[in-house]
C-alpha cells in the first residue's frame, strides 16, 4: 500500500502503517531503537503524528462496488433495478453503464 492511499484511508490506517513499516524495519536491522526513537521524536515535534506533512492531491473514485453490482447482476444473483438502487443511480443509468462493460 503506498504512502498517498495511507493517507486517503485517514489518520487510523497511517499509524497503523507507521508502526507495521517501524516494526519491519527494526525488525530486519534496518534501523536502531535510537534511530526510531529519534525519529518519532521529531514527527511528533512538526506536528505530523496529527496530521499529515503534505496534503493529498489525488483523484480517487471508489470503484469496487459498481464493479461487485454488475457482476452480480451478469451472474443474475440481483436484478438490475435493485443493483442501481444500491449504486444509488436510476435504472437506466445503471444499465447504460453495464451496456459499456458487457
Amino acid at each position: 500500500m503506498t504512502r498517498a492511499r495511507v493517507r486517503v484511508r485517514g489518520r487510523v490506517q497511517g499509524v497503523f502503517f507507521r508502526v507495521e513499516a517501524r516494526d519491519r524495519a527494526r525488525s530486519l536491522g534496518l534501523v536502531t531503537d535510537r534511530q526510531v526513537r529519534n525519529f518519532r521524536e521529531k514527527m511528533k515535534a512538526n506536528g505530523w503524528l496529527v496530521t499529515e506533512p503534505v496534503e493529498y492531491r489525488g483523484n480517487e473514485q471508489a470503484s469496487r462496488l459498481r464493479r461487485l453490482l454488475s457482476d452480480a447482476v451478469a451472474e443474475s444473483i440481483i436484478a438490475p433495478e435493485r443493483a442501481a438502487a444500491l449504486a444509488g443511480v436510476s435504472s437506466a443509468a445503471f444499465l447504460g453503464e453495464l451496456g459499456n462493460v458487457f
